[in-house]
């Protein structure tokens, strides 16, 4: 068998399919050949997930140093000197992983402890996961090989995906969401991710419409997420799959009742890039333009522990994608992904469906207000949980 790809490009117009070479006519209306829907999404946000426990991956000092004040779920907002503000995390001794309640011992509850962990965990390298997902999509999903029979591509609805890249801009997040660290035994500080340098990946339809996939936005306490079955149930490899991913997804529909939590300055096309596609056809990856790459996106070359990173998730992700796409696993996922919402300790979960129209209509009405700059994020939180406090008073019928 030849180890040599051929990128096949999405269709750029709907005259023909690229497939079954169908021409489109009054008699005989063009059906796109396409085997993969939106649904897809919570499969990529569980490989960024099980990016985060890649061995490659190296652990957040903040996860084995004692917290020594209290910075979840009521923080105090402290100032620096670059007159930027953050919950600063004071950090003493180390501690060991397995010492749970020697890491934060003055936390509330478990579930406090739990919640501000995992928030930390999930602390950077976000855009080397976001290249290993585009790099596994491209390889495994838009290229072919001689031998190659079936074709899987992305759409939604019923028009195909043309074009995937990396959005970069800033995230809505809120002073007391944002995280640094001071190492009192090191005498050291930093920041934690910053949200005025954000990175989501963004999906263009053949008729113009934008849809993203945001997997960052846990670490600013904003912890919507999916849940990780069945989307490895045919990938033994990955070991112990996660049973949740932090996933922010949003489609034209879904953008008129859902907060504009970010924007972007902006965006960087993969699929479209002729650079990348020569760079990831070959059988052996070409780093060095891959590299080039995330200095256009960031402005910064890798580091040497980011480059590690993305070799190692790439290899896995691109053995996932081919393993799901040769065994048609996609065909068995749910139409609507299980989403939920993780509030902080104490907060209502009693959260109204989408197809609440009293609901929709709510959202709609707020969200203009927020996308406006008319209310807060937190204005808009308390308004979200106003409405599940006053459903969880009405009375219900039988």
């Amino acid at each position: 068998m030849s180890d040599t790809k051929t990128v096949e490009l999405p269709l750029r117009d709907l005259n023909k399919c690229f497939q079954c070479q169908q021409k489109h006519s009054e008699s005989t209306p063009l059906r796109v050949c396409q085997n993969c829907a939106e649904k897809f999404y919570p499969f990529l946000a569980c490989l960024a997930e099980g990016a985060r426990f890649n061995a490659a991956r190296p652990m957040h000092k903040a996860l084995n140093r004692a917290i020594l004040n209290n910075p979840s779920p009521n923080p105090t907002i402290t100032s620096f000197p670059d007159g930027s503000t953050a919950n600063l995390v004071i950090l003493g001794e180390q501690v060991s992983l397995s010492d749970v309640i020697g890491w934060w011992p003055s936390a509330a509850t478990s579930p406090i402890r739990s919640k501000f962990f995992r928030r930390i965990q999930r602390e950077g390298h976000l855009l080397p996961i976001l290249v290993s997902l585009c790099i596994a999509l491209l390889r495994e999903m838009y290229t072919s090989t001689p031998e190659t029979g079936r074709r899987v591509r992305l759409r939604h609805g019923k028009s195909p995906i043309a074009d995937f890249g990396i959005a970069r801009g800033k995230a809505a997040a809120q002073s007391h969401d944002r995280l640094a660290y001071l190492y009192l035994a090191e005498g050291t500080f930093e920041q934690g991710q910053d949200p005025d340098e954000h990175y989501w990946l963004y999906f263009t339809t053949l008729s113009g419409q934008k849809l993203t996939l945001d997997v960052g936005m846990f670490v600013f306490n904003f912890c919507l997420y999916v849940s990780g079955q069945p989307y490895f149930d045919h990938i033994p490899f990955m070991g112990m799959p996660p049973m949740s991913a932090p996933a922010f997804y949003v489609d034209p529909d879904m953008a008129r009742h859902t907060p504009k939590l970010t924007t972007a300055s902006a965006e960087y096309s993969f699929l479209g890039n002729e650079d990348l596609q020569k760079a990831l056809t070959a059988p052996r990856i070409d780093w060095i333009t891959v590299n080039k790459f995330i200095v256009t996106v960031s402005g910064k070359a890798p580091t040497g522990p980011e480059k590690a990173l993305m070799k190692s998730v790439t290899q896995d992700c691109c053995k996932a994608m081919a393993t799901i796409v040769r065994n048609r696993a996609y065909m068995a996922w749910p139409e609507e992904p299980s989403v939920d919402i993780e509030t902080d300790p104490g907060e209502t979960t009693n959260a109204p469906t989408d197809d609440d129209e009293e609901w929709l209509k709510y959202m709609t009405r707020w969200n203009k207000k927020y996308n406006r700059g008319k209310v807060s994020r937190d204005a808009l939180r308390h308004a979200i949980e106003a409405f599940r406090d006053r459903r969880t008073r009405e009375p219900r019928s039988l």
